[in-house]
């Protein structure tokens, strides 16, 4: 069923857990990954591509970070 392999191929690609208290913090420390996921999205009005990027700017993720120094 391809519907069960996509939903098995985005858990892998997914780094964090989401809880219903937001996000599972004990996976924060996560290494680099190499799973990627690729949507396509066929709108019929010609040929165009595009890239997204994904990040991670919730208010702890920033407040976290805001105390490194260069």
């Amino acid at each position: 069923d391809v519907e069960k392999e996509l939903v098995q191929h985005m858990k892998k690609a997914q780094l964090t857990e989401t809880t219903r208290g937001g996000v599972d913090h004990t996976s924060r420390d996560y290494p680099p990954h190499d799973h990627m996921v690729e949507i396509q999205v066929d709108l019929g009005l010609g040929n165009a591509t595009a890239k997204v990027l994904g990040i991670d700017l919730t208010h702890e993720y920033v407040a976290i970070n805001a105390d490194y120094r260069s």
